[in-house]
């Protein structure tokens, strides 16, 4: 969060981690993470991740790419890359993959790797 200019409280940490750690483990999993972020997004949250999409999208286009993610997400810890069951441009991918929206009315994803805002 710091990484992004976000400084939260004490308080507001205790609030994140209520709603995020769905497992009580005290830890926000990748899992519990995005599903949080699913759910309706109030004018504070939607502030967040206007400022993170702003610095993820690094030209300025209103999408982010394979490319915008690749500078800043270190799969080199990841268990499928360690293992050599995934190579880093298909880590990437499935991670972008999550931020392509919800299905259209007829059931199909619009899967394109680009996620506009």
């Amino acid at each position: 969060m710091a990484a992004f200019g976000l400084f939260p409280k004490k308080v507001e940490l205790q609030a994140l981690m209520k709603f995020y750690d769905v497992d009580c483990d005290g830890n926000i999993g990748y899992e519990e993470f995005l599903r949080g972020l699913r759910d309706e997004l109030t004018e504070r949250r939607k502030c967040m991740v206007q400022k993170a999409f702003g610095m993820l999208d690094k030209k300025g286009d209103g999408a982010i790419t394979l490319s915008d993610v690749a500078g800043i997400y270190d799969v080199s810890m990841n268990p499928e890359f360690l293992e050599g069951r995934k190579t880093r441009d298909e880590i990437l991918t499935d991670f972008l993959s999550n931020f392509e929206g919800r299905s259209n009315i007829a059931g199909a994803a619009h899967h394109d790797g680009v996620i506009t805002w």
